[in-house]
């Protein structure tokens, strides 16, 4: 991915399509921060830190230390053990391709599925 382009750098493009395509493009960066935290929150899971750390489960943890309300910490955790299991989302998703939105409904078909690949722009 690209650095975000400078304000100045747009030349040609109206005030408004330079600030979208600025918008746009951090978007990429986050769904692609939020990407890896997915991938870190699963091994996190997976190796059950959270219970060496004297958690009931990785959603408390995640609600104690890092904010998350309880469903949308079980959320994350949903999302982020369905993504080992989707390798063409999963992709699109640490590219920047896909935000977290995108994924929550979906994530958890079958990649393969005509609904989810169409739905969430991934070809089959």
């Amino acid at each position: 991915m690209a650095s975000v382009v400078s304000f100045e750098q747009c030349s040609g493009l109206s005030d408004g399509e330079k600030l979208g395509e600025q918008i746009t493009e951090l978007c990429g960066y986050i769904y692609a921060a939020t990407h890896h935290l997915l991938e870190l929150i699963r091994e996190f899971d997976e190796q059950q830190h959270w219970a060496e750390l004297g958690f009931q489960s990785c959603a408390h943890w995640l609600n104690f230390k890092c904010g998350f309300g309880m469903n949308s910490a079980r959320e994350r955790l949903r999302v982020a053990h369905a993504l080992g299991k989707l390798p063409k989302i999963d992709e699109a998703f640490s590219n920047g391709t896909l935000s977290f939105s995108n994924l929550r409904t979906n994530c958890t078909r079958d990649e393969r599925s005509p609904t989810t690949t169409t739905t969430m722009g991934v070809s089959s």
